[in-house]
């Protein structure tokens, strides 16, 4: 049996941003993070409540596959996990705060 696999030169260096957010306030607010490049991908995780989210280049700024612990997925389109990566603009990851209950842990990792 022969395995074949190929590899090509990413264009630019792959960066990585990790953001850890808790808001314990009575009414948390929506979370808007500035990775300080162009994101191709970012996964923002509920820890607590084990929920991801994820987002990938090409799809629109609030599209995103939903995971739920469960192991259910669903393709939401809601912008309850906005990624902007315009290029006039300075990219942002922002998650909405019906996303952010009070005192829940959440992680958001942006790959370029």
């Amino acid at each position: 049996m022969t395995i074949t696999a190929s590899t090509s030169a990413a264009q630019e260096p792959q960066r990585t941003a990790y953001f850890r957010h808790f808001d314990d306030a009575g009414t948390p607010a929506l979370a808007t993070f500035y990775p300080g490049f162009k994101p191709r991908e970012v996964i923002a995780i509920n820890l607590t409540d084990r929920i991801r989210y994820e987002w990938y280049y090409g799809m629109a700024q609030g599209d995103y596959i939903k995971h739920i612990a469960n192991g259910t997925k669903t393709f939401a389109t809601d912008d309850k996990l906005i990624v902007e990566v315009d290029d006039g603009q300075r990219p942002s990851v922002t998650v909405a705060a019906s996303e952010i209950p009070q005192n829940k842990q959440f992680e958001i990792i942006v790959r370029s």
